[in-house]
C-alpha cells in the first residue's frame, strides 16, 4: 500500500493535540483560569501563525477557522511553507476523528479518494502534547498548555482588535504537561492577553526541544457567537489512514533512545 505523505502525520498530530490532549490542573492564577474558561467558553473564531525550526530548516504556517472545546470540534484552513513543500490543507475534526484534504495527498492515496481520515483515539495520540512539531499551531492545544501555568504577572493593558485586554506573562509548569517518552520540551515564558470576560484573546508561546529544534506560535481568539457547523465528507471519498498512523507511532517509539 502506498504511504500517506509525511504531512499527514504532522498535521494529524496537530489536531490530535488540539482537541484530545489532557490539560494540567489549573493553578488558580489569572492565565490558568482564563484558559480553562476558554476551553468551555463555546465557539471561537481563530487566527494563528506558527514557525518551527529543525536542524536549520524552518516551516511556516498561517491558519484560520473555528474551534470548540466541548463537545470537541474544529475546522481549520492551513497554508504552510517549508524548504520541502508548500501548500494548503483543510482539516475537520469531530470527537476523536480528523479529516484532511490537500492537493499534496492526491498522488499518494488510492484513486477515487480525496480525504484522509485518522481516528486519533485509535492511533494513540491522545495522551501527549507534542510542541516539538508544528502541531502547536492549534488553538485548543495552546489553551490546554496555558492551563498548566504556575505563575502569572500582569504586564500592561493593550487593545487587541478593538478589545481592551490585560496582558500577562506566565511560566509553564512542565510537570503538568503530558509529553512523549524521551522528548524534553523547554518553554519560554508565555504571553497571554485576557479580555473583560476573563477569556483568552491572544496567546504567544515559544519553545525548544533540544539544541536544534525550536518554534513560536501566536493564536488570536474571537468569541462571535457564531455556530460551528461541520459538513463531513462522504465515506466513499475518504481514505482511512489510522492503521498507517499507528504503525508510524510504533516505529517512532522504538527509535527513541
Amino acid at each position: 500500500m502506498r504511504a500517506v505523505p509525511s504531512a499527514v502525520g504532522s498535521f494529524a498530530a496537530a489536531l490530535a493535540c488540539a482537541l484530545l490532549c489532557g490539560c494540567g490542573a489549573s493553578s488558580g492564577n489569572a492565565v490558568a483560569k482564563a484558559a480553562a474558561a476558554s476551553l468551555h467558553g463555546g465557539n471561537a473564531d481563530i487566527r494563528f501563525t506558527a514557525s518551527s525550526t529543525l536542524n536549520g530548516s524552518t516551516a511556516h504556517v498561517l491558519g484560520s477557522g473555528d474551534s470548540r472545546g466541548a463537545p470537541q470540534a474544529a475546522q481549520l484552513n492551513l497554508q504552510f511553507r517549508s524548504p520541502q513543500s508548500n501548500g494548503t490543507i483543510r482539516e475537520l475534526l469531530r470527537g476523536t476523528t480528523i479529516y484532511m484534504i490537500s492537493p499534496l495527498f492526491r498522488a499518494t492515496i488510492p484513486e477515487g479518494k480525496a480525504w484522509v481520515k485518522i481516528d486519533l483515539g485509535r492511533a494513540g495520540r491522545s495522551s501527549r502534547i507534542d510542541l516539538g512539531s508544528i502541531s502547536a499551531t492549534t488553538p485548543n492545544d495552546i489553551l490546554r498548555l496555558l492551563a498548566s501555568t504556575k505563575a502569572a504577572k500582569k504586564i500592561d493593558s493593550p487593545v487587541v482588535d478593538g478589545v481592551k485586554t490585560t496582558r500577562y506573562r506566565a511560566t509553564i509548569d512542565p510537570e503538568q504537561v503530558p509529553r512523549a517518552p524521551g522528548v524534553r520540551v523547554v518553554y519560554h515564558p508565555v504571553e497571554v492577553w485576557i479580555d473583560h470576560d476573563g477569556l483568552v484573546r491572544r496567546a504567544n508561546v515559544t519553545f525548544a526541544s533540544g539544541s536544534a529544534s525550536h518554534g513560536n506560535v501566536t493564536v488570536d481568539y474571537a468569541r462571535t457567537g457564531r455556530r460551528l457547523h461541520l459538513d463531513l465528507p462522504d465515506a466513499s471519498v475518504v481514505f482511512d489512514a489510522t492503521a498507517q498512523s499507528t504503525e508510524r507511532k510504533a516505529k517512532d517509539s522504538s527509535a527513541t533512545p
